[in-house]
């Protein structure tokens, strides 16, 4: 029987590639709890409005962030960005551009993903062996920002009927005003469409627990998470109903989320969503025109009061 070949990597070379990082993967056991929540804003408004059940029907550029492989099935190449205002205030400020070169079967995308926090105070004591009193206030130091920058490369293939396999190798740099830090990573996705218009979908994020190298000569390693979807397409008269679920899983916190998303879509004009995303509700709209296609999300923090809500707004252009 011979390999299924594609471009210059047969059907072999993808087993072992995969095998290998896999084991790479189980060598590693040490990690920085939290080091990678950076990564966790979102980069589609689509995505939020939907609770972030996205892996399994990420089918636009920003499929490049949700799942590598799905850029391989957009009908044509397109440009997305996202901009978002994130907790009380705005305070975090996060980005996101991606762009999809489609040849089928595959496809090639780069995206940049940023966060930034700017005038972060930094404070000390007049007497630092002392503790803090009415005669040794803190007085701030200096006005800082803190930002992270990755930068995505994206491959993905048609392997077989209906199967599409896809990866991205990232490059991370993260400065938090006081030290900055250096890092490389590799994302695995994969969907499967079945028949009755019902999609299968996974996605390892940082598949070879990406490190992290400081200023300060520390290291921190960001561990894997695994993401696996489930959607649900309903054709109705001049509309459809889309279904979808994800389960997420954090390995370095030991925490298992279920995000639940369903969105009508009028006429491929006009879209409503809502969702649960890690608990929160999240709510959104989207409007197609011709070539363009713009989307509003509103994820609340319910259970994380504290924090506020946040507002995406993305969109985007088909080439």
């Amino acid at each position: 029987m011979k390999n299924i070949s594609f471009g210059y990597i047969n059907h072999t070379h993808w087993i072992r590639f995969v095998s290998t990082y896999l084991l790479l993967l189980i060598t590693y056991t040490i990690a920085t709890p939290y080091a990678g929540d950076f990564e966790d804003f979102g980069a589609s408004a689509k995505a939020l409005g939907l609770g972030n059940a996205y892996t399994a029907v990420a089918s636009d550029a920003s499929a490049i962030y949700y799942n590598p492989a799905g850029s391989n099935l957009l009908n044509r190449s397109q440009i997305l960005f996202l901009h978002s205002e994130n907790y009380t205030g705005g305070i975090v400020q996060n980005n996101f551009i991606s762009y999809v070169y489609l040849t089928k079967p595959q496809s090639y995308g780069v995206a940049l993903l940023t966060n930034r926090i700017p005038d972060i105070k930094i404070t000390k004591l007049p007497y630092p062996d002392l503790p803090p009193s009415d005669t040794n206030r803190p007085y701030i130091d200096r006005i800082v920002n803190a930002s992270d920058w990755i930068v995505y490369f994206n491959y993905a293939h048609n392997i077989v009927t209906n199967l599409n396999l896809g990866f991205n190798f990232k490059l991370i740099y993260r400065s938090l005003g006081i030290g900055s830090a250096f890092g490389t990573g590799l994302d695995f996705g994969a969907i499967y469409q079945m028949p009755v218009d019902l999609m299968v979908a996974t996605k390892i994020s940082n598949l070879t627990t990406s490190p992290l190298f400081w200023s300060n000569k520390t290291r921190e390693v960001i561990m894997p998470k695994l993401f696996v979807g489930l959607a649900k397409q309903i054709k109705l008269n001049n509309a459809s109903l889309l279904l979808s679920s994800d389960l997420e899983n954090n390995f370095d916190q030991n925490e298992l989320y279920a995000n639940f998303g369903a969105e009508y879509h009028y006429k491929n004009a006009f879209s409503l969503r809502a969702g649960l995303f890690r608990y929160n509700p999240c709510f959104g709209v989207g409007l197609n025109y011709k070539r363009f296609f713009l989307d509003y999300a509103f994820v609340s923090s319910s259970f994380q009061a504290e924090l506020g809500s946040s507002h995406k707004m993305s969109g985007g252009i088909l080439l």
